[in-house]
């Protein structure tokens, strides 16, 4: 993985999505990874070599940390929540860590009320969970 680039993340059919300027969701991935809400940039944490931020090429903003925030999106880059992002080479999969602590994004669906259902009916809500989901990470190019 390197900084800078388009990316998407996919797993089970659903891309990781900015969902409506408010928080990170998902949607149903699309072909030809071209839905500019599903591509993110990865911006490097000073001194690490897995550690991330991420942000939509849509609006710009990062997904956010702290226990109230996380998964929103925010302008401020200093709320930008880090991730640690592991790679598995027997499936080329990465899972997204949220920090290092034992959670990890996951497109699970929940029965509980998130702010991201009551956000959007027609996405996934994205959940933060013990159990590790596997993405696959496309990068990719746009023409003009």
């Amino acid at each position: 993985l390197t900084e800078g680039r388009y990316l998407t993340f996919e797993s089970r059919g659903y891309a990781l999505t900015a969902i409506r300027d408010r928080y990170a969701g998902v949607t149903m991935a699309t072909k030809h990874h071209n839905d500019i809400r599903q591509r993110w940039i990865l911006h490097a944490v000073r001194g690490t070599s897995d550690q991330f931020t991420i942000q939509s090429a849509w609006d710009k903003k990062y997904i956010s940390g702290g226990t109230r925030y996380l998964g929103t999106l925010t302008s401020d880059e200093s709320r930008a929540q880090t991730f640690t992002v592991n790679y598995n080479p027997n499936g080329a999969m990465y899972t997204l860590q949220v920090g290092d602590k034992d959670q990890y994004v996951s497109v699970e669906q929940s029965s509980g009320s998130t702010l991201q259902t009551l956000l959007a009916s027609s996405a996934t809500p994205l959940q933060w969970t013990s159990r590790k989901e596997w993405f696959e990470i496309y990068s990719v190019s746009y023409l003009k």
